[in-house]
């Protein structure tokens, strides 16, 4: 979350940036893990060009099931970071940037999102309805007092690879309820520490991206700005 809190603190309505971690461990494979912060433009959609690409539109297309061109962009970011079509790919997003890999994980290995992404780490996002396929897995983090995660209008479901945490982190505010400093990172340090199974199960299938005990990759971050035209 650290590094996701960083891109949101980077970006604003008129620049939209969104960062690609390569994970190179010592035996020289690679895995790739996509930070996506949430909206920062809150331009109603349609009643003119928006250059943003997090801005209210995206939200609204995403919500329908739509490839939009923040996915699109988050693509051209991980082939230019070097991923092929074979690498593990993690897509990390708050709010409006977790329902975008939720999508993404929906279009994995398509021609929408050519990418294979083998997990997902969602904070504050509305992604009951994104129909993740089962070779994905994901972990939504969700602030039992963060309205955000409910705009979708149902529960996450039930399935083995998605597992849904959810925490107390009551702030007296909207923004405050559904901020990263301010609630998720909380809520992220639990995760770390827990030993439930459901937790250890998906920390297990995120072995590509993390660093065990005596391990030692190397971890180069490069951070794209990325636009509509």
């Amino acid at each position: 979350l650290d590094a996701l809190d960083q891109r949101a603190r980077d970006a604003g309505p008129d620049e939209d940036r969104i960062s690609v971690r390569v994970v190179t461990q010592p035996d020289g494979t690679r895995a790739y893990i996509v930070d996506i912060p949430g909206t920062q433009d809150w331009s109603p959609p349609g009643l003119s060009p928006n250059s943003a690409t997090n801005d209210l539109g995206t939200n609204v297309r995403v919500l329908g099931g739509d490839a939009t061109t923040r996915q699109e962009a988050i693509a051209e970011a991980l082939r230019r970071a070097g991923a092929g079509s074979a690498d593990p790919v993690m897509l990390v997003g708050h709010s409006q940037g977790g329902m975008v890999a939720a999508q993404a994980a929906h279009d994995s290995g398509t021609a929408d999102f050519p990418y294979d992404v083998r997990n997902v780490v969602t904070m504050g996002s509305p992604i009951a309805r994104a129909d993740v396929p089962p070779s994905v897995q994901v972990l939504a983090l969700e602030n039992a007092h963060d309205l955000v995660p409910h705009l979708d209008g149902r529960s996450n479901d039930d399935d083995p690879n998605v597992t849904t945490v959810t925490f107390e982190a009551q702030h007296g505010s909207v923004g405050e309820n559904h901020g990263i400093g301010s609630a998720y990172r909380d809520g992220s340090q639990l995760v770390d520490r827990s030993d439930d199974p459901s937790i250890a199960a998906w920390r297990q299938s995120a072995a590509p991206f993390l660093a065990g005990p005596g391990d030692a990759p190397t971890v180069d971050a490069h951070v794209y700005s990325i636009s509509r035209r």
